[in-house]
């Protein structure tokens, strides 16, 4: 016998041992394709209520569209300082009698910080916080060496934190705006600096930028202020809400409800956004009823549903009683 021959022999063999097994264990089979079709038949009705619970997801509305005026801001939070801290030196050739102010204290421009032995005074050189005082005990001789700190509060600052991503659309001179919860009052500052040097983190290096501010009195070192400034804007644009603006291939669309009711995507170029709305640059005239779609927040579509409890059909028991058919169930050749 060639060798062929021998192979088909043996592969018939084989085919021949396999039926034999299914004739035997036909309860066996049975039981094995009923499994394999529930599980089918669950698997396709997770997949099924997870695509209709995800379409659930979404609200569908309508918006007219308008003409607005755009900004993309920046807005950080911080401390206000003093942008003028310096030192500030006695008469080196007087000797001191009282020193009349102390650290911390807020002192008006033209009064007395200390007095000298001859009557004299020195006096503020604008309105100021002091800091330190490096002064040496009363009645002693003044020298060169000793000065009191002192903090501008006629001329405020903030830092600025900038992205990497908006940094380029920041410059020396760009007006700011600083809030406070102080007063109702927006000071109106510039920026006076930008470091060329950034701090890197995982998420996106950053840059300082240094907003300097007029007081007007009803501020203090140290309080807690929020700086925006106006990174891109576009007045008297189409815009509309940026859920409704959709992506595919590519393109970005609108889905426009006609007069009829009917719907139609229409293709759009878009500008800046504000987070809230977007500009369309081009695609739309102005005054179109636009879809908006909005996700829910909807426990009750979590994707799977209620499943019964997770039971199988029938009480989740195998045909039968789930018992496995007598014999063994052994596969050919001894395989269980």
């Amino acid at each position: 016998m060639s060798k062929k021959q021998q192979l088909e022999a043996k592969r018939g063999s084989k085919f021949f041992k396999f039926i034999k097994f299914v004739k035997k264990h036909k309860i066996l089979v049975t039981v094995l394709a009923v499994v394999a079709v529930i599980a089918s038949s669950v698997i396709g009705g997770i997949l099924l209520q997870d695509g209709a619970a995800v379409e659930a997801d979404k609200s569908v509305t309508t918006t007219t569209v308008q003409t607005m005026t755009i900004q993309n801001t920046l807005s950080s939070e911080g401390e206000i300082s003093s942008a003028l801290t310096e030192d500030i030196e006695p008469h080196a050739t007087y000797d001191l009698e009282e020193v009349l102010v102390s650290a911390g204290e807020a002192v008006a421009e033209g009064d007395p910080l200390l007095k000298y032995t001859n009557g004299k005074y020195m006096y503020a050189p604008y309105n100021l916080v002091i800091e330190t005082l490096s002064l040496p005990d009363e009645d002693a001789e003044l020298t060169s060496e000793y000065y009191i700190t002192v903090a501008s509060s006629d001329t405020l600052s903030m830092t600025l934190s900038v992205s990497e991503e908006d940094i380029g659309k920041v410059s020396v001179g760009n007006e700011v705006a600083i809030a406070t919860s102080t007063t109702d009052t927006v000071y109106t500052g510039y920026i006076t600096f930008i470091s060329e040097r950034g701090t890197y983190s995982s998420s996106g290096s950053t840059f300082s930028a240094t907003v300097t501010f007029e007081n007007d009195g009803n501020l203090k070192i140290g309080m807690t202020g929020t700086a925006s400034i106006i990174l891109e804007e576009a007045a008297d644009v189409i815009a509309v809400p940026l859920t409704a603006v959709q992506t595919a291939n590519g393109e970005s669309y609108v889905t426009v409800v006609n007069d009829d009711g009917t719907t139609e995507n229409v293709t759009v170029e878009t500008g800046i956004s504000n987070g809230s709305y977007i500009e369309i640059t081009n695609g739309l005239q102005g005054g179109e009823t636009v879809q908006v779609i909005s996700a829910e927040d909807d426990e009750e579509n979590s994707g799977f549903g209620n499943m019964g409890g997770g039971e199988m059909p029938g009480g989740g028991e195998m045909p039968g009683g789930g018992e496995m058919p007598s014999g063994g169930g052994q596969m050919p050749g001894g395989g269980q």
